[in-house]
């Protein structure tokens, strides 16, 4: 036998054994003599040396043990290891000592202990880790490792962890999370959560940007599209817990910076339709500086995934509470598209099918009277519900109250806008003196001949024929023979813009598909728009429109009184 083979198989055995041997005896090495963490933590043993000043500080210091230091967090099912070399956090003797040595800044620490907080809970990083590098997730230079999902929070940004504890942060409806109760199937309390004026002003100390950022949704009318605890609009992001997701829940194909949510929402603020092509949302015209505080306050809107031990107990929600006026209101919820001041030029207007309803000059549309005046029911119904089928969303979150405080406020705006327009209509008149054009105005905004819809008894019979000649004699010349909306007519509003007659075959009726509200909107028409109130057919003729519009979109009969 050939002994060459055999020898260079012992020569790689060996060689391999030795390569074990070594590599063993410095990983000992290394976790047992070597480490950064062992250098900071002698560093710390020779300053509590230095000021010892006396025997008992001295024997302590000297026993002091170079060990990996542990904060075992069930309730927050966490394990921090930063104080293995943060180890002056709590100490403040090392107030002027640098980092990592140092005192932490402030007072948090006395509300938010070490032993009971830990660290990663406020600053993020990698708990376990015992690196500088693997811990904060951050490069040398500061920058953030492109497979850190949790990069250590430097500077401001810590704040943004608030909102895991803290209901203070949210707009509204946080104390529900903290419950563990759905505002959508929860107590009383919860079920509808009021939007007052002391919930909107809370804070936290030190946490300013939190609030100057909540202040900007408020302001920008962010819910007239976002959802946020199951209001707003829907054609965005929902963002109650947008603070929770993580790099790879975005697409940074066409972001310049780094490669962080921090920097995607930054980005995003600024130029929106760069960072996600196709999106709806407007360039808002944001101040880099205000992009930067809205960035960290999405940041900040996390769910409450601490135990109640740990977090702030809200106080109760007195039933007397002010409600955020109307005006506050209507900037959450309209503002981004009927305008600041109501004059429907609103920065997402451009973004959506139609034209916003200018309050300021035009005329309501879904009325229940025959003068085209809203009732205060017709507001409430078309800002709770939405407009149905259209751009505007419904806001089942809202209590009465609020939806309330929010059509008078509108109201307010289209009186302002009235009297506006007389005062100018008799600028030349010095006959007229304002409390006239008050007073005329009062007039053409009070709701009159308010349509009281009679259900048809059971003595109604539906006639096809009937309805099918009540149709074409006046319906047909806008929506079409068959109901489709190509009727040979020109339609424009009272603006001058061209509109589309509604096809009825899709069942999309403006207004709403109940019997009742489809009777209104024959019985008064829609102001502001070609069709016309029918104030001279009869209650029966204007049901089997009803009856026969319903039908061309496929639903069934309108049912007696005795069925409904």
């Amino acid at each position: 036998m050939d002994r060459q083979p055999l020898r260079l198989i012992k020569i790689a055995l060996l060689f391999a054994s030795t390569s074990s041997i070594v590599v063993l005896v410095v990983e000992a090495y290394r976790e047992n003599y070597s480490g950064h963490w062992r250098e900071v933590q002698r560093s710390y043993r020779e300053v509590l040396r230095a000021n010892a000043d006396t025997e008992r500080e001295r024997r302590s210091a000297a026993s002091f043990e170079l060990e990996i230091r542990q904060l075992f967090l069930p309730e927050l099912q966490r394990i921090d290891r930063c104080t293995t070399c943060h180890l002056g956090v709590d100490n403040p003797e090392m107030m002027d000592a640098a980092l990592p040595l140092s005192t932490h800044p402030g007072d948090l620490l006395k509300h938010h202990p070490v032993e009971k907080f830990g660290c990663t809970i406020c600053h993020q990083g990698e708990g376990r880790a015992i690196t500088t590098k693997a811990a904060h997730g951050r490069d040398a230079k500061g920058a953030p490792i492109p497979k850190a999902m949790t990069p250590l929070l430097q500077g401001e940004t810590v704040y943004t962890s608030c909102g895991h504890c803290h209901y203070e942060v949210d707009l509204y409806g946080g104390q529900s999370d903290l419950y563990a109760v759905s505002f959508q199937a929860g107590s009383r309390d919860l079920t509808k959560p009021r939007i007052t004026k002391d919930v909107l002003a809370l804070s936290l100390p030190g946490a300013e940007v939190l609030t100057e950022g909540k202040q900007l949704v408020v302001k920008n009318g962010c819910l007239g599209c976002h959802r946020y605890r199951g209001g707003g609009g829907d054609l965005a992001s929902d963002l109650t817990y947008i603070g929770d997701k993580r790099r790879h829940d975005y697409d940074f194909a066409h972001v310049d910076g780094e490669h962080t949510v921090q920097q995607w929402l930054y980005e995003h603020f600024l130029a929106p339709a760069k960072i996600s092509p196709g999106t709806v949302m407007p360039d808002m015209g944001f101040t880099p500086e205000e992009a930067h505080t809205l960035t960290l306050y999405m940041m900040s809107l996390h769910r409450k995934s601490a135990r109640a031990t740990h977090t702030p107990r809200p106080p109760p929600i007195a039933e007397n509470a002010e409600l955020a006026s109307g005006e506050t209101l209507y900037k959450m919820f309209c503002g981004s598209c009927h305008g600041a001041t109501g004059l429907g030029d609103g920065a997402a207007a451009a973004t959506i099918e139609g034209q916003p309803r200018d309050f300021w000059h035009e005329r309501f549309r879904y009325v229940s009277t025959l003068n085209g005046v809203p009732t205060q029911e017709d507001l409430v119904r078309t800002i709770s519900t939405g407009r149905q089928f259209g751009e505007m969303p419904s806001n089942p979150q809202l209590a009465e109250d609020e939806v309330i405080a929010i059509a008078k406020y509108i109201r307010e705006i289209n009186r302002k806008g009235t009297i506006a327009r007389l005062t100018e209509a008799f600028s030349d008149d010095d006959d007229i003196e304002p409390e006239d054009i008050e007073e005329i105005a009062e007039t053409r905004l009070t709701p009159s001949g308010i349509i009281m819809v009679p259900w048809p008894g059971s003595e109604f019979q539906p006639d096809s024929v009937l309805g099918s000649k009540l149709y074409m004699d006046n319906c047909a010349s806008c929506h079409g023979d068959k109901g489709k909306g190509d009727g040979p007519q020109e339609l424009v509003d009272d603006q001058g813009r061209r509109i589309v007659a509604r096809d009825l075959t899709t069942g999309r009726f403006r207004g709403g598909d109940e019997p009742e509200e489809v009777f209104k909107r024959i019985r008064a028409g829609i102001p502001g728009t070609p069709m016309p109130a029918q104030k001279a057919l009869s209650d029966n003729d204007v049901w089997q429109l009803v009856d026969f519009t319903r039908k061309l979109a496929g639903m069934p009969e309108v049912p007696a009184k005795s069925q409904k």
